[in-house]
């Protein structure tokens, strides 16, 4: 390449320095290729997926510990459409197959999937338990079930590496190792509800509710407390602790203070929407609409034979929170619990901001001059129904006065008989 000096460069014409210029740049250009040399060149050939080879891994059967905030999915149990209607199943079978745990072509059957409870549209869970068989690195241990041909030293880190193919609302809190004929729902001993509410209005008789709640405790028949289910002929379940705990105080501008509280419930087992409907009456116990009493009432089936008609407690703010088993204890690697835990934290800063710019736009409203002239709404009183997250009714009707359900007996056979699929809250 020929050097140039700046005085040799100003002595040039203006095509003389575009031609230096070309020359310098050619080595740099790419040269446009002959369509005939571009037939002759070696097509290469792109690189197929590896074939995972499942002869060389073990089969273990294992339980995980799920954490899900259900307010964005249509349920636990997955769906046939899970484009339209996303479940918390759905994502963990596509996490499931995406890190090669499972097989492309595995079934819930073939994998032996069990869960502890089943959630409805919008409910989450802190510990919802499930058992599966998994690929695995070892040749020994409790849950191997097939040993594969090529064991590792070191177990796969299911949590770390499920949480990496999860969504943010989904996550692994732990796993545990569990012999081959363990069930998630039958072997669970207890489930725990906590069911969230914020007393709004500062109106609520905290001790009636509580006083209502132990009125359900012991083995009954809570047909009156639940959401017919065809696939069920059986509605005794035991209760074994009720609560309600305070969560928060919160004061606001003024002198107002906020209130937030939880009910908590602690049975063997539960019916369809048996928390949601138990929810609701404490509701209308802690508001004065009904007596303690109602509770009694409609657990002897001589006074209440059906089910009045009434509504359920919002989804938004029901939390299974604990499965319990005998002798399962979950491991989870520090790194992997931090990581969640930043998660969570992350996402509950966000909602928090979200919460608190509806808050300062409540107390303009409040602020705001309005025409007195104008007629007002009627203020809602003790004859409405005011529950947490739910729609405020007209006057309020008394249990006593209601119309009721059919009772189980008197239902055609085919309303009784076209469920199998077992329903918890």
């Amino acid at each position: 390449m020929d050097v140039w000096t700046k005085d040799a460069l100003v002595e040039l014409s203006r095509e003389e320095l575009c031609t230096i210029i070309m020359k310098q740049q050619q080595p740099n250009l790419k040269r446009a290729r002959d369509p005939e040399e571009e037939a002759e060149q070696p097509v290469k050939k792109k690189r197929k997926d590896e074939t995972m080879e499942w002869t060389k891994f073990s089969l273990r059967h294992i339980a995980l510990k799920i954490a899900y905030l259900g307010w964005d999915y249509h349920g636990l149990a997955a769906q046939h459409v899970e484009d339209e209607m996303p479940t918390i199943e759905g994502e963990l079978f596509i996490a499931l197959k995406k890190t090669k745990l499972v097989p492309e072509d595995a079934t819930w059957k073939s994998i032996n999937y069990s869960r502890s409870g089943r959630t409805d549209k919008g409910v989450s869970a802190f510990s919802q338990i499930c058992g599966l068989d998994v690929r695995s690195h070892l040749s020994a241990g409790e849950g191997i079930i097939k040993v594969g041909t090529n064991p590792r030293p070191h177990e796969v880190d299911y949590v770390a590496t499920l949480n990496r193919a999860l969504p943010d609302q989904i996550r692994v809190l732990g796993w545990t190792p569990v012999p081959a004929e363990f069930n998630a729902r039958f072997d669970c001993q207890t489930r725990t509800y906590h069911y969230v509410f914020v007393d709004k209005m500062n109106n609520i008789n905290i001790e009636d509710m509580k006083q209502a709640g132990q009125l359900l405790l012991g083995e009954r028949d809570f047909r009156n407390f639940c959401k017919f289910d065809p696939a069920n002929e059986h509605w005794t379940r035991k209760i074994l602790n009720v609560d309600i705990s305070l969560i928060s105080t919160e004061q606001l501008r003024g002198d107002k203070t906020l209130k937030t509280y939880s009910i908590n419930i602690q049975g063997s087992g539960f019916l369809w929407h048996q928390i949601r409907c138990i929810a609701y009456i404490l509701f209308l116990i802690g508001q004065g609409l009904e007596k303690v009493n109602l509770i009694s009432e409609l657990l002897d089936l001589s006074l209440h034979p059906a089910k009045p008609i009434y509504d359920i407690a919002s989804d938004i703010p029901l939390i299974l929170y604990d499965c319990s088993y005998e002798g399962l204890r979950f491991q989870c690697p520090k790194g992997s619990h931090e990581r969640t835990l930043i998660g969570f934290q992350q996402l509950w800063e966000k909602e928090r901001v979200k919460s608190v710019v509806l808050q300062d736009m409540i107390c303009g409203m409040e602020g705001l001059e309005v025409d007195l002239k104008e007629p007002t709404s009627p203020n809602p009183k003790n004859d409405c129904v005011q529950i947490p997250l739910g729609e405020i009714r007209g006057r309020y009707i008394p249990f006593k006065d209601r119309q009721t359900e059919k009772v189980y007996e008197a239902r055609p056979k085919r309303e009784r008989t076209n469920s199998t699929t077992s329903k918890d809250d």
